[in-house]
Order: C-alpha cells, then structure tokens, then sequence
C-alpha cells in the first residue's frame, strides 16, 4: 500500500488506504502527461480485461525475516490477521490470536494457560509461557527443515543466545 497507509500529516493512518493509493496514482498520471478522469472510483474488472501491472509478494520467510529484523509491528499485525483468516476466515486481532494459539496447539505445542491479544506482542495481556514459545520455534524449525529459520532477524540480541540454548538448534 502507499506509504503503508500513513496519513501524509505524520498522524494516524488513512481511512481507506485502497481509495488514497488510486488517488496517488492518479496524480502521478497526470504528472506524467496522461489524461485521467476526474474521479477515481472502486470497479470491478471484466473476466476479458488484460492484465496491465502485477506485484508479487516476497516468500513468507523473508516477510517474517524482515518483521522480525526491524521488529516491525504492524507487519507481525498483518502476519497474524493472515492466520486468522485461513483458519477462521476473519482478519481480526482477536481471530488472528486465537488462530496462532490453534494453530501451536495442532502442531504439539502445549498451549494451556496462554493468552495471545495480538500479533505484535505489544499488548500488557499477553501471556506465553516460555515453553509456548520455545516449542513454537523450535517445531516450526524443524517441520521446515531449516537452520536459519529467522534468517538475521533473530542474530543480535543477547537475549537470542539463550533463546538458541533453549531450543537447541541454530536458528
């Protein structure tokens, strides 16, 4: 999205990212010699239409790798709104926590006594106990077969050495 949906003042966020994108590009058009209509409006394609741009997403370990590296909070927002909707079909904070916590629990994770709120660990009622998320690191390590699950986004801190000790892994 256009500017990840921040309000140009610097405040807050835009209230329809999807209508503010259209209008930059718009804009941009015009900048650039071409004739737009005056208003941008929500359409749907016709089946027949060409395609005229597409983007493809980064592999999901690098979305998670840069999260993690940058500790980018809405982006871990967005990754668990992402859970909730393929398992419950709704992006929400309180779909995507519970989803996550579902998702541990059907992969072996014991998860009883947890509390997720949200995706970005920010909120004060959150509780994971340690076995929670050591068990969640180290399965989804070893289920992908990867070393490096995290790639850089876990290398520096001090406190990943113990986290490393605890899962017994490279990750």
């Amino acid at each position: 999205w256009v500017d990840q949906g921040q309000d140009p003042t610097g405040y807050g966020f835009v209230p329809d990212p999807a209508a503010t994108a259209a209008q930059t590009f718009r804009a941009a058009l015009q900048r650039n010699g071409l004739k737009v209509r005056p208003q941008v409006a929500r359409a749907v394609a016709p089946p027949e239409a060409d395609d005229v741009a597409s983007v493809s997403s980064a592999p999901l370990g690098e979305i998670v790798e840069r999260t993690l590296e940058v500790s980018d909070n809405q982006a871990a927002e967005v990754l668990a709104r992402h859970v909730g909707l393929a398992e419950r079909q709704e992006g929400s904070f309180r779909a995507g926590a519970a989803s996550v916590l579902d998702v541990l629990e059907r992969l072996g994770v014991p998860v009883a006594g947890d509390q997720l709120y949200d995706g970005s660990g920010l909120s004060r009622r959150n509780r994971l106990r340690e076995d929670t998320l050591a068990g969640g690191t180290r399965d989804a390590a070893r289920e992908r077969g990867q070393q490096n699950l995290f790639g850089r986004g876990l290398q520096y801190p001090a406190s990943v050495v113990g986290l490393r000790r605890l899962l017994g892994c490279h990750c």
